[in-house]
């Protein structure tokens, strides 16, 4: 199965329902795909001081947030939407992480169902890392299920606590992204600079389209990976014990555990 991302403005194409769903999305569907990290206990998380004028900067988010998730999309939400709806806002690095400690509370389990699409956190944190003034972002995802194109378009650095999801890091132009845990399908999809480090293990369909930069899995590769698919560059180190192979045709230059890996034939 090849992956097909979204993309913002005249980037962005539509994915299909069975790729990634729709607000409805039932609840065994997103676990099949990014398991449910269970949730720490409030103690264990990390705490950040608020002060007064904090406080009123993460109401404003908070309210932008409401805005976005408040439109009703088919299938996958427009990022330009999360955009529109932080225009004018000014916050801080430690805004869009208290911001993030906050998200547990707004995906709710209803009927068997999420009622905030895993993609719309993604989205929305993507938007505020892009348009945000500081250079490194902290966020925490630790609860979430597998909240999906986290880290699209990203030209900062950043560190990810946490599970994610379907297309992480996609088309992102340069930085350094750390994530600390695992990834689901689709990693670094369109990938055009920087690198992405991954502390855990990897799924299938990695480095699809990917054009630059570097990925880094500290874990295991899906071993049933075909990966680089329509790539035309890039460098993909696995340093786990389990690696898949490289697409025929695949552009990107594979090294599992320091070894390169040929081209399929």
């Amino acid at each position: 199965m090849s992956c097909n991302a979204v993309k913002s403005g005249d980037e962005m194409t539509t994915m299909t329902r069975k790729q990634t769903g729709n607000d409805t999305t039932r609840l065994s569907r997103i676990a099949s795909v990014a398991p449910l990290v269970e949730a720490p206990a409030p103690s264990k998380l990390k705490t950040l001081k608020n002060s007064r004028s904090s406080k009123e900067t993460l109401k404003q988010i908070v309210d932008a947030w409401e805005v976005f998730v408040a439109k009703k999309y088919e299938f996958t939400p427009n990022s330009s939407d999360a955009e529109l709806a932080i225009v004018g806002l000014t916050y801080s690095a430690k805004d869009v992480e208290r911001f993030s400690l906050e998200l547990r509370k707004f995906q709710r389990v209803k009927r068997g169902y999420l009622t905030v699409n895993t993609s719309q956190i993604g989205i929305f944190l993507s938007a505020l890392i892009n348009h945000g003034t500081d250079s490194d972002y902290v966020i925490h995802v630790q609860g979430l299920y597998g909240p999906t194109h986290l880290c699209m378009f990203n030209t900062k650095n950043v560190t990810v606590n946490g599970d994610v999801g379907l297309f992480f890091g996609w088309a992102m132009k340069s930085g350094n992204v750390t994530v600390n845990g695992n990834a689901s399908w689709c990693l670094a999809q369109s990938l055009k600079g920087g690198s992405i480090l991954v502390t855990g293990n990897a799924g299938k369909e990695a480095a699809e389209y990917m054009k630059g930069g570097t990925l880094i899995v500290r874990g295991n590769l899906d071993p049933h990976n075909d990966m680089g698919s329509y790539s035309s560059g890039g460098i993909v180190l696995v340093e786990g014990s389990k690696c898949g192979w490289k697409a025929r045709h695949a552009k990107i230059t594979l090294y599992h555990r320091g070894q390169l890996v040929p081209d399929s034939k």
